[in-house]
């Protein structure tokens, strides 16, 4: 059987079982490489994000996360239909651009995120943020980071937990509403169930974040 002729899913499997095998990733290339680029391209401009090489290297990052920690994201890929790796290589795309979208920004100190002048009192990081103290970290990566770790917390047990995390994401960071996500994201879920995801996950950050502040 040549290699045109295997799935979707065990083409993955191969590929994690030997990432350095040239003719398994030209055969990743040819099925998913165009679609990578659209997807990025199609996310970068949201953010601003001009030029081909730059979409490129988006791309060469997507590669790089699928083979990195031992090609954990190749091996942790589940898809119950040949579809499926579609979705899972546009989350990780999608992923690839917010986190650019991250480092293209300023790094301010997180007394500035009370600061109209500097944050928008009404976005959905200021509305996390207000009860509780902005004052225990030294830099809003600092507290984005204990974000994450309770977000990690919050989602580990629970299904579709990096879809529910890049749902919230989104939300939080980039200040999307429910339907931005549905139309940019998951049109397949309704705008009421982005918005209960949300909703769930926006009250137990809270309480994480609180109970963090509460040792201190």
């Amino acid at each position: 059987m040549s290699l045109s002729e295997i799935t979707n899913t065990e083409l993955l499997r191969l590929l994690a079982i030997d990432a350095g095998n040239e003719g398994l990733w030209r055969e990743f290339y040819t099925r998913f490489h165009k679609r990578l680029c659209f997807v990025i391209c199609k996310t970068a401009k949201d953010y601003g994000f001009t030029g081909n090489a730059h979409v490129e290297d988006l791309v060469q990052e997507v590669y790089r996360l699928l083979i990195k920690n031992d090609c954990r994201a190749l091996k942790k890929f589940e898809g119950k239909w040949e579809r499926s790796i579609y979705k899972y290589l546009d989350l990780i795309a999608v992923r690839v651009v917010l986190r650019e979208s991250e480092k293209n920004r300023e790094i301010l100190h997180t007394h500035w995120l009370f600061d109209a002048s500097f944050h928008n009192q009404k976005s959905n990081l200021y509305e996390i943020l207000k009860s509780n103290r902005a004052d225990m970290y030294s830099s809003v990566k600092e507290l984005k980071d204990e974000i994450e770790v309770c977000l990690h917390t919050i989602l580990r047990n629970k299904r579709n937990k990096e879809r529910s995390r890049l749902i919230f994401q989104c939300y939080l960071y980039e200040d999307w509403t429910p339907l931005m996500i549905k139309k940019r994201l998951f049109s397949t879920l309704s705008e009421k169930r982005i918005s209960n995801v949300i909703t769930e996950i926006k009250t137990d950050l809270k309480k994480c974040l609180r109970n963090k502040n509460e040792r201190f």
